[in-house]
């Protein structure tokens, strides 16, 4: 049998006696058979059904009947069903249809999942090990971070709501399941109807596990995950959770307040491997902004933290827990859920913003293959990557370059708002771009990373996108910055820009077309500083001045940003706020020097991208930023002295370097003090990444 614990659940309410809406044997939809209730969350019931085509048993949830005269509750419900449709992977519950009943109740059908939520495993043991802690709980990060792409933020992350599959070994694809996006806030769609729920002054989630801007009704986004996580790592290893007050108030404000105990001190004096107090610690700080920024972060430490060998992770053998019910299985074939495919991505962090993120290290590998910045045999930075671009004909003068700017301007003008609109597909959305392309849209549908010209209309999933432009093959945007304030500021959440190519662009050989690609780059920044939900800047063979980067200090939600052969102006980037807000920063070219020095006092910094030639002592500055966790070495920097310094640093977790920029005395050495390197994937042999022992 199935009870209530192992299927969908809702906020923590007590318990409300109530009768079940739907009687045994009653058909809904024309297709779901009832057969039995299993249980209720705080505004849901779930029911065991029958879908009487496919002959299948499923969970059925609907809004309970009691409730359905509340049009915020109803509105939640089909929130809830909205995100958990878009959600598609192993460690996530499935959903396969949703609706709106005859008599006007909303309902949800998902697999019917039969196992042990981890509530039931801790109540049962009282504590689990950190092996199976480090088993567990890096699948329900890859869970976790495949909604976080998809826009999604949980917000009721806890025990009950984490469930070890039945007959599935645990070292398996699917075998931890992520249960009930119930309450789940889509970031992405329904804007303007998620921001009347927020503002009600409502707050959503379970006392224990609530993120301390959860307990005080702030916005939240990805990282209160982090935290609600955090809370049950703790629980898992200790037996507790970290705050547990007299009553629910009183756990929210220990939540907002007060420090969470070590696991040493939770867990009545236990020792636990320095690694992992570290790791709960960060993901239970009060500032989202000092906790883990992406889930991929969380699983790789979680990884180095249990011990095990890293040659391959193909051996990795986790172990089951007890009271699970075990069944054989090869580890030969390791899942790619818990193979090192999946952890490589996590290292370059892949896996936590997005497709869109283009977090691959490849832009900065030095492969002329894979570079996402085309090269000129001088290795200077021509335009964007090798993905298919707007087809943009010759023009050999100014007048035709004027021409083509003033036809775009009278297309531009037919355009009032760039503004995406539901798709008569569920789930996805349609853009409509003027007729004249603005340069490249870039967005993730299916787990492919798709590169189509901005103009016309275009239909992609719900999520937002990123607006690729390269000034020499999109001459018409010379003169017309103000079309990117007709961009929905929602909508983007990339921006790419390549300047003129030094060399070879007519544009950079004309004193007058320099000054417009200058003033559309100086409009354009100011534009996107008004984006509040912009993650990524990437800026390659511009002249940047002060007040782009004032502009760029302005961008709030900017989480990693690319800066390649791009100068600017003396101590431009002398105390940057953007500086210390970026957890990710990529650098490349002759000036990236000056800001590598001023980003080296950053506190937010957690991987460091170095595509240049630089000295010991220029990386020597950043052995002070504690925060530091991974540099990555492109093919430019060839040098082993950098490698000796930065190989000693002691906060750093992993380091890549070019195969070919390193002696092989220099590779024993660092050999020495770091895990033996990683197996390069088929695609990237010419790199070796080490993990700190």
């Amino acid at each position: 049998g199935m009870d209530a614990e192992s299927t969908l659940r809702n906020v923590e309410l007590p318990a409300q006696p109530a009768a079940s809406r739907f009687e045994v044997g009653q058909i809904l939809d024309g297709k779901y058979e009832i057969l039995t209730l299993l249980g209720r969350g705080g505004m849901g019931s779930v029911y065991r059904a029958k879908h009487l085509l496919l002959n299948i048993e499923v969970a059925l949830k609907t809004l309970d009947s009691e409730l359905i005269g509340d049009a915020t509750s109803s509105r939640r419900f089909q929130t809830e069903a909205k995100a958990a449709f878009s959600l598609k992977h192993p460690n996530l519950v499935k959903v396969h249809d949703y609706g709106v009943l005859d008599d006007g109740h909303p309902f949800l059908v998902m697999d019917l999942v039969k196992g042990k939520t981890l509530q039931a495993l801790i109540k049962e043991r009282g504590q689990l090990s950190v092996s199976e802690v480090c088993s567990i709980f890096p699948q329900i990060c890859f869970g976790l971070a495949h909604a976080h792409e998809q826009q999604v933020v949980h917000r009721d992350i806890k025990p009950a709501n984490i469930m070890i599959v039945d007959d599935v070994p645990i070292n398996q694809e699917g075998s931890v399941k992520i249960l009930d996006f119930g309450i789940a806030k889509i970031v992405n769609a329904d804007r303007g109807e998620m921001q009347t729920l927020t503002q009600t002054g409502e707050i959503f989630g379970s006392p224990s596990y609530m993120s301390p801007e959860q307990c005080t009704g702030e916005a939240i986004d990805a990282r209160s995950d982090v935290y609600s996580l955090g809370c049950v790592v703790f629980e898992a290893l200790t037996g507790t959770p970290p705050f547990s007050g007299p009553n629910a108030l009183r756990t929210m404000m220990m939540h907002v307040n007060e420090s969470a105990p070590s696991l040493k001190e939770a867990a009545l004096g236990k020792e636990f491997p320095e690694a992992l107090e570290q790791i709960v610690s960060k993901m239970l700080a009060k500032r989202t902004s000092d906790r883990y920024a992406e889930m991929g972060l969380i699983a790789h430490d979680l990884f180095v933290a249990s011990g095990r060998s890293e040659n391959n992770l193909k051996e990795f053998k986790p172990e089951v827990p007890a009271g699970v019910r075990k069944k054989k299985a090869s580890f030969k074939n390791y899942p790619i859920t818990l193979s090192y495919s999946q952890l490589a991505l996590t290292l370059g962090g892949t896996v936590l913003i997005s497709a869109l993120c283009t977090l691959e290290l490849d832009r900065y590998r030095g492969n002329s293959n894979s570079l996402s910045v085309k090269q000129s045999a001088q290795n200077k930075v021509v335009s964007a990557d090798s993905a298919p671009r707007v087809d943009v004909s010759h023009v050999e003068d100014v007048a035709a370059f004027k021409r083509k700017s003033e036809e775009a301007k009278e297309a531009f003008g037919r355009v009032s708002q760039i503004k995406a609109v539901p798709s008569q597909f569920h789930n996805r959305e349609t853009i409509l771009f003027p007729e004249i392309a603005m340069g490249n849209l870039r967005f993730s549908d299916g787990g492919v990373l798709k590169d189509r010209p901005a103009q016309g209309e275009i239909d992609l999933p719900c999520g937002g996108a990123g607006l690729n432009i390269v000034i020499d093959e999109c001459p018409q945007m010379l003169g017309n910055g103000s079309v990117m304030a007709k961009i929905d500021p929602l909508f983007l959440r990339s921006l790419s820009y390549g300047g003129p190519d030094i060399e070879n662009s007519e544009i950079a050989q004309n004193a007058e077309l320099l000054r417009m690609n200058d003033k559309f780059f100086d409009e354009m920044i100011s534009t996107a500083a008004t984006w509040p939900k912009l993650e990524r800047l990437f800026i390659w063979s511009q002249k940047l001045t002060t007040r782009n980067l004032d502009e760029m200090d302005k961008m709030q939600a900017l989480v990693r940003l690319d800066i390649n052969n791009c100068s600017a102006p003396p101590n431009a980037w002398t105390r940057r706020v953007i500086l210390n807000r970026i957890s990710i920063l990529f650098v490349r070219g002759a000036d990236s020097i000056v800001l590598l020095e001023s980003a080296a006092k950053s506190k937010s910094i957690q991987k460091l991208g170095v595509d240049c030639e630089i000295t010991p002592a220029d990386m020597k500055k950043w052995q002070s930023c504690k925060q530091l966790k991974e540099i990555f070495f492109g093919q430019q920097m060839k040098s082993d002295e950098v490698i000796r310094t930065v190989s000693k640093f002691e906060q750093l977790r992993v380091l890549q370097v070019q195969k070919s920029n390193i002696s092989e005395p220099m590779f024993e050495e660092v050999s020495k003090t770091w895990k033996t390197p990683l197996p390069p994937s088929a695609s990237d042999r010419e790199t070796i990444t080490w993990v700190r022992k």
